[in-house]
């Protein structure tokens, strides 16, 4: 158990959740304007800003490149923290968005077709990991 960095690892996924949400706000903004969904009430709005998001593969690619690039922050950040164990550190940051993604698909809550949630089930952890890479990557260069 020494290997793992509670801190570094929570830290890691609540960065990659936020995050997440906070670069989701312009696409959102945009995607309101864009298909003219200002006038709905909050909870019909939600899900004709997903459903519109789902109808443009642009767009949906954008929502996922979002939170693919935000889990391999999380990941940076749970190595950074960590201070050793990179890797591990960085691919464990991503369990939030893995048990999220997985408990949305099981449940049939997943705003994404089954496809698409499975490939972001697998690229969480893919990316956290790069994360990882990344940081011990740039430890090393600084010590040389």
């Amino acid at each position: 158990m020494n290997k793992i960095s509670i801190r570094g690892v929570l830290l890691g996924a609540f960065a990659d959740i936020a995050l997440t949400n906070v670069l989701a706000v312009p696409l959102v903004l945009y995607t309101i304007a864009h298909f003219g969904l200002t006038k709905l009430p909050p909870v019909q709005a939600q899900a004709a800003v997903i459903a519109a998001i789902h109808s443009q593969t642009v767009l949906t690619t954008i929502e996922m490149a979002i939170g693919l690039g935000c889990a391999a922050i999380g990941g940076y950040i749970a190595a950074w923290v960590a201070k050793h164990d990179e890797l591990l550190n960085g691919v464990l940051a991503s369990f939030l968005c893995v048990g999220i993604d997985l408990y949305a698909l099981l449940t049939g809550a997943a705003a994404h077709s089954p496809k698409l949630q499975w490939l972001l089930i697998l690229g969480s952890p893919l990316f956290a990991l790069l994360g990882g890479f990344l940081r011990q990557r740039h430890r090393v260069e600084l010590r040389t």
